[in-house]
């Protein structure tokens, strides 16, 4: 059925403020959430079909988590409930050679701009995981996070290794290697 003529109200965890409100066959922005303030849109193009669909640009980490669609023409009304899981895929990891320790070469891997907190690991050239010396992950100021991860690489290691970051939920992954003569 057409919601043309309905309120569409796209919220969080409270019904007021708004992620987004149409009502009166208009986009409403008085009641909405100041954080979403300019980032959403309402796509209308099967509106008549009772179908629409809610656009948010900029994505953050506080973006993710529920979102209720309801629909109310007169005194009827329905909604639904969509999990929204964000995911950012960081940077290629760099990685660097830090001097000598424990009578090897302490090697870091590091990325940033990941979220949720990310995964990270060495492998050597036939994929085997290597113990790492020391892990760090950080919340930097924007909701994402970076990570450190670093080994010791001795003689009797092979001396060339991949360091891969990823997505805990989706395994989107960012490798980089090293060759150490």
């Amino acid at each position: 059925m057409s919601a043309e003529n309905m309120e569409v109200r796209w919220f969080r965890s409270h019904f007021s403020p708004a992620v987004h409100l149409y009502r009166d066959g208009q986009d409403q922005y008085v009641e909405q959430m100041p954080e979403y303030q300019e980032r959403t849109e309402l796509l209308k193009d099967n509106i008549t079909n009772g179908r629409v669909s809610l656009r948010i640009r900029d994505i953050r980490p506080s973006d993710n988590g529920s979102y209720v669609c309801f629909f109310q023409s007169g005194v009827s009304y329905e909604n639904a409930i969509l999990e929204l899981q964000v995911e950012g895929l960081g940077s290629a990891p760099v990685i660097s050679v830090e001097g000598h320790q424990d009578g090897g070469i302490r090697v870091v891997c590091r990325s940033a701009g990941w979220y949720p907190q990310p995964e990270a690991q060495w492998r050597d050239l036939q994929g085997q995981l290597l113990p790492s010396a020391s892990e760090k992950i950080s919340p930097e100021s924007n909701g994402l996070f970076q990570t450190e991860i670093a080994t010791v690489l001795t003689e009797e290691s092979n001396q060339k290794v991949s360091c891969s970051v990823r997505t805990p939920r989706l395994s989107l992954e960012r490798q980089s290697a090293i060759s150490i003569a």
